[in-house]
C-alpha cells in the first residue's frame, strides 16, 4: 500500500544513515533508491544494502524535480513517500504515514510533523502544522497554501494515481516543485495531517545556502504566483481571483525584503539580476517602485507583514466558512 523512494545525488556521507533508518521501521515497507549519477561514493554505500533495497538509476542526469518524478514513476504502490537522502526517518515514519492514508477515503496527500536537525544530527526544533486541520477539504487545501507550502518534503505521502493525474511534480520549478505539487493536488481531494513526528529534516548544514538558493527560489516564486496558482484557483469555487492577487502582493514584498537583506547594497550586479527575475512579478502586483528601490541598494523591511498575513487569513476563513 505504501512504498518509499529515496532520490539521491552525491550525499554518500548521509545516505547510509538514511537507509538504516528506513530499514528500522516498525512496519516494513518497500524501499527504492535512485542514484542520479553521483560522483562520490554513493555506489559504495548502496552496495552495503544490496538485497535490502531496490536500486535504480535514470538513463542520464536529471534535475531535482525530474528525478523526483522518475522515482515515483518507478514505484508500484497505491501511496508513495519520498525521503531526501540526507534526512532521517523515525522508526514510526511509515506507520504514521499509513495511519494518515487510512483516515480519509478521498485523501490525496498525507502530511506529518518533523524535527529539524543540523549537519551533525543535533535537533534544532520541531515543526508541526498547527494551523491545519486533521482533515482538510478543497478549497481550503488551496487557500491555506496561499503564502507558502503547508507540507514538508520530509514527511509526506501522495496517492500515486492522483500524482499521475496532475502530471507529477512541476518540472519547471527548481526548488519549490513539492509546493507546486501540493497546489496542483489541492482541488482533487482531502489533505490529511497526522500530528506525530515522522522524520528529521536536515537544515543549516552548509554555509551560504540561503544565498546560493536565492535566484532559483525567486524564479520559482514567479512561476507559482503567475502560472500555477491562477490555474489551480480557476478549478475551485469560492476562491476569488482577488484573494490570490492579495497573497501574491504580500509574498512579493516578503521575498524582495529577504533578497535585500541577503545582498549588500554595493552588490549592484546581483541586485540587477534579481530585479530582472522579479520584473514580471512586480508588474503584476504593482511593485515596480519597490523593485527600483531594491535595485538602488535599499535594505527593505517587511513592515506591516504580520497584519497583512492576519488579514489574508481572516479573509480566507470567511470565504470558505461563509461562501456567498
Amino acid at each position: 500500500m505504501l512504498a518509499i523512494g529515496v532520490p539521491t545525488r552525491n550525499q554518500a556521507g548521509y545516505l547510509r544513515h538514511t537507509l538504516q533508518s528506513l530499514l528500522s521501521q516498525s512496519i516494513p515497507v518497500p524501499i527504492v533508491v535512485s542514484d542520479n549519477h553521483s560522483t562520490d561514493d554513493t555506489q559504495g554505500v548502496l552496495s552495503e544494502f544490496r538485497g535490502a533495497v531496490r536500486v535504480i538509476r535514470p538513463p542520464h542526469p536529471l534535475s531535482m524535480s525530474e528525478h523526483w518524478n522518475f522515482v515515483v514513476a518507478a514505484i508500484e504502490a497505491e501511496w508513495v513517500a519520498l525521503l531526501s537522502s540526507d534526512d532521517v526517518a523515525k522508526p514510526s515514519y511509515a506507520e504514521i504515514l499509513l495511519e494518515g492514508t487510512r483516515r480519509q477515503e478521498d485523501a490525496v496527500l498525507v502530511r506529518a510533523a518533523f524535527e529539524r536537525i543540523d549537519g551533525s544530527g543535533k535537533v534544532l526544533g520541531t515543526s508541526r502544522l498547527l494551523s491545519v486541520r486533521p482533515v482538510t477539504q478543497p478549497a481550503r487545501t488551496f487557500t491555506e497554501q496561499l503564502l507558502g507550502p503547508k507540507c514538508s518534503f520530509a514527511a509526506f505521502a501522495v496517492r500515486k494515481k492522483v500524482w499521475e493525474a496532475v502530471g507529477g511534480f512541476p518540472e519547471s520549478l527548481h526548488l519549490f516543485a513539492d509546493w507546486g505539487l501540493w497546489l496542483k493536488l489541492s482541488p482533487l481531494g482531502a489533505f490529511v495531517y497526522v500530528d506525530r513526528i515522522a522524520s528529521q529534516y536536515r537544515v543549516a548544514y552548509r554555509p551560504g545556502l540561503s544565498r546560493e538558493r536565492l535566484f532559483h527560489e525567486l524564479e520559482d516564486d514567479v512561476v507559482i504566483y503567475k502560472e500555477i496558482m491562477p490555474h489551480v484557483a480557476a478549478q475551485l469555487i469560492n476562491v476569488p481571483r482577488g484573494l490570490v492577487d492579495r497573497a501574491s502582493r504580500i509574498r512579493f514584498r516578503k521575498r524582495l525584503a529577504h533578497a535585500s537583506q541577503l545582498l549588500r547594497p554595493e552588490e549592484t550586479e546581483a541586485r540587477r539580476l534579481v530585479a530582472e527575475v522579479l520584473t514580471p512579478w512586480a508588474s503584476a502586483v504593482g511593485g515596480e517602485l519597490l523593485l527600483q528601490r531594491f535595485k538602488e541598494g535599499a535594505v527593505l523591511r517587511e513592515a506591516g507583514l504580520a497584519q497583512r498575513l492576519r488579514t489574508v487569513a481572516r479573509s480566507v476563513y470567511e470565504r470558505i466558512t461563509h461562501p456567498v
